[in-house]
């Protein structure tokens, strides 16, 4: 008895982990604080929104530097580490101050998705 109830602990356990990283990041993350509480609040339920009609995560970042790396593999990475998996794919465009520079990255099919509808 006592190895059926660890076993069934030990599931729960990797269960309740595997939910932990599945939960959704922001679609709006504004590092270089160039929005307000309003304006935030505005932005991300534009997001939300267009999210939710085009059935994928599209999600804003905004970084005061993106160090040594060139910004489209930065926002490559920000989408697989923070976006990827949702249903009809994803899209990040980041935003980087200290250069003026911008990417919009998406998984496969998505700018088709958005232009069409």
């Amino acid at each position: 008895m006592r190895k059926i109830t660890t076993l069934f602990f030990s599931v729960c356990f990797i269960f309740l982990l595997s939910l932990a990283s599945f939960a959704a990041a922001p679609r709006l993350v504004d590092e270089a604080n160039l929005l307000d509480a309003s304006a935030q609040k505005r932005v991300t339920a534009v997001l939300d929104q267009v999210s939710d009609k085009y059935g994928m995560n599209i999600a804003v970042v905004t970084m005061k530097s993106a160090g040594d790396k060139k910004v489209g593999k930065l926002a490559n990475e920000i989408l697989d580490k923070r976006y990827r998996g949702a249903k009809g794919g994803a899209m990040v465009l980041l935003i980087v101050m200290s250069t003026r520079d911008w990417y919009i990255y998406g998984t496969a099919g998505n700018y088709r998705c958005l232009r069409h509808r």
